[in-house]
């Protein structure tokens, strides 16, 4: 009897190691290109990492011990792997594969897929809204207009994209004048296109829910400034518009922008930019 109860704690032994190796392993699949970089973010310091083939070339980034970078030697290689193993005792596998182009080139494995939502819902938490913003500043625009300037200031949107329940507003601000355009405050609100002078002129005001203008808002001369916006999804009719509105501190160098309706329907979805 006793014999027995010795091997069945040696079983349970057993399989409780073989659940925690497996949960250790992380297969993802990455793509990767010639011209642009991949990066791999983790949770810990990186202790080793290990390539498949020489076709990949992986490397640390100086002064960041968590953050791995891949990027291909050659175009049209033969899927390889890379193996990363980190100082808290995980083992990230990876199936590597080239592309000619790339649209997502940050993983980030900091984040769990239990905390990307808050409350276990689909809302995304204020964490996540921030990685996805920070993420879609690095990825190509996806328009160009529109677009207006003011006092040689242009300002145009860049991009409109969705995640879970939130769309991101990218708008990119060129300074080529000799002064710093320093940003006071922003205005959206939502408009009629035209109105008659008979009729009243009703706004409605789109308050955003994350920007990170909070944390950076002055353009150096002839430099460039991105601004990511969050607000919670909506439409808006045909006859209306989507007005945007930067106000310069202590200028009148003034900057607005209108947004159709189209243009908030091809907003492109995000969800899967960062992990």
């Amino acid at each position: 009897m006793k014999s027995v109860k010795v091997l069945c704690c040696w079983v349970c032994l057993l399989f409780t190691c073989l659940k925690t190796y497996s949960q250790e392993v992380f297969p993802k699949e990455v793509k990767v290109c010639l011209s642009k970089t991949t990066l791999l973010v983790f949770p810990a310091n990186i202790k080793n990492a290990d390539r498949g083939s020489a076709s990949i070339e992986i490397g640390e980034i100086s002064k960041v011990s968590n953050v791995l970078r891949i990027k291909a030697s050659e175009e049209n290689f033969i899927p390889t792997n890379v193996s990363v193993f980190t100082d808290d005792g995980r083992i990230y596998s990876f199936n590597v594969s080239y592309t000619s182009d790339i649209f997502k080139n940050i993983y980030d494995f900091a984040v769990s897929d239990a905390n990307q939502y808050a409350d276990g819902g689909l809302e995304l938490s204020q964490k996540r809204v921030r990685q996805i913003a920070g993420a879609i500043q690095y990825i190509s625009p996806t328009s160009r207009k529109p677009m207006s300037s003011n006092g040689n200031v242009t300002i145009r949107l860049k991009g409109v994209y969705l995640a879970g329940g939130k769309m991101f507003f990218r708008f990119g601000i060129h300074n080529g004048s000799a002064i710093p355009f320093d940003v006071d405050f922003c205005k959206f609100f939502i408009a009629d296109r035209t109105r008659s002078k008979r009729t009243s002129h009703m706004e409605k005001e789109i308050l955003s829910t994350y920007s990170n203008l909070d944390s950076m808002n002055a353009v150096p001369p002839d430099a460039d400034l991105e601004i990511v916006t969050v607000f919670e999804k909506f439409t808006i009719a045909d006859g209306k518009k989507f007005h945007v509105e930067f106000f310069e501190k202590s200028g009148d160098r003034h900057l607005k922008i209108s947004i159709k309706g189209k243009h908030l329907l091809k907003c492109k979805p995000v969800d899967n930019l960062v992990n």
